[in-house]
């Protein structure tokens, strides 16, 4: 439908930044390295800093606020910006690999028809497209916290890559809730790919909690995928309008009916094309990179290492030439432009409540 094309021209709009599109996997591992040893740096000059002092008997005054000896805050504000910088270069890492290297497996064709849902399709892209990336990346970076936070970074993509397919997939996505299953394995799935436990159960990969943050929203949002038509159509008038990490919202909903083929979900869809159109419209942005969903303290946490593991990690990077491989080229319609198209193409629609009708909608599995 003309609503699912503003769906999927808004997923192609959101698909990468120009950063993560203009700069290869290697060298946004070497930027890693570089912000980690730089962050490990300060750490140790803030130590010797202490050491001299204490050697020279200098008295520091406590903070009132913090209840700190000043020389313990030292440096604290350029550690906390190296943290954020490392933070961005392992988001645009992820985008690079999963909105574009492997856009036209992931984002273009999984779950796609004719095929449609296939148990363990997301597994095949993991195994074939994703593994010798993150290959790449442990060539160039040592075991610690750079490693964690570059695939770390391909994770959190990974999970807002089938994100976007599932909500905004257009009219190659067709989902039924028969699917869900086969969708929630393949969710299982993606965070037992990343944590990677050994016979025994010991995570080889990253942390688990880590990964299951980055998840979280994918999984809640499979709920929504459950629910039969009727059901969505039902919660729809009293859903609030958007919710970062909430997955009953009315844009939620709404872009699920648009992916299902049941005849109540079309009739619904085609009712309200122009207010539908306008609100996908709105809320283009609305959702964000899967990484954000993480604890705000979790570089404190992959960073917390030794001051001489963390200058053995970081300097090891080797830049690897690479291509840089060009974004696809597509011309797609604005938002406002799909929107208007729905409405001439849909001019009948009488935007009637969650709950109007005929009353032989009857929901059809």
């Amino acid at each position: 439908s003309g609503v699912a094309g503003v769906a999927f021209a808004a997923m192609h709009r959101r698909r990468v930044s120009p950063a993560a599109a203009t700069t290869s996997v290697g060298q946004m591992c070497v930027r890693i390295n570089s912000l980690l040893f730089a962050h490990a740096q300060l750490a140790s000059l803030r130590q010797y800093v202490l050491d001299q002092w204490a050697e020279r008997h200098i008295e520091d005054e406590v903070d009132p606020q913090g209840g700190h000896r000043y020389a313990h805050t030292l440096l604290r504000a350029s550690e906390g910006t190296l943290r954020l910088a490392v933070k961005e270069v392992g988001k645009h890492l992820g985008a690079r690999v999963c909105f574009v290297d492997t856009g036209p497996v992931l984002l273009d064709g999984l779950y796609a028809q004719p095929a449609g849902v296939v148990p363990g399709a997301l597994g095949r892209v993991l195994a074939g497209h994703i593994t010798p990336v993150l290959e790449t990346i442990c060539d160039l970076i040592a075991p610690g916290p750079a490693r964690t936070t570059a695939i770390l970074g391909v994770c959190a993509g990974c999970a807002s890559a089938v994100e976007r397919v599932l909500l905004d997939g257009g009219i190659a996505r067709v989902f039924v809730p028969v699917d869900a299953m086969a969708l929630r394995a393949d969710a299982e799935a993606l965070v037992e790919y990343f944590v990677a436990k050994d016979a025994q159960g010991v995570a080889q990969g990253l942390p688990e909690e880590l990964v299951e943050a980055v998840t979280r929203r994918l999984h809640n949002l499979l709920t929504l995928f459950e629910v039969s038509s009727d059901g969505l159509v039902r919660h729809y008038g009293t859903a609030p309008e958007t919710d970062v990490l909430k997955p009953l919202t009315q844009l939620n909903i709404a872009r699920v009916l648009i992916h299902r083929p049941d005849d109540l979900a079309k009739r619904w869809v085609r009712d309200r094309a122009k207010p539908l159109a306008e609100l996908l419209a709105r809320h283009e942005r609305t959702n964000v990179f899967a990484d954000e969903l993480l604890p705000s303290d979790y570089l404190e946490i992959v960073t917390r290492h030794t001051e001489s593991e963390a200058l053995e990690d970081s300097p090891r990077a080797i830049l690897a030439p690479t291509s840089l491989l060009p974004m696809p080229k597509r011309e797609d319609s604005t938002a406002a432009d799909l929107a208007a198209s729905i409405h001439r193409t849909f001019g009948n629609g009488n935007g009637n409540d969650a709950h109007g009708g005929d009353d032989d909608w009857e929901h059809r599995a």
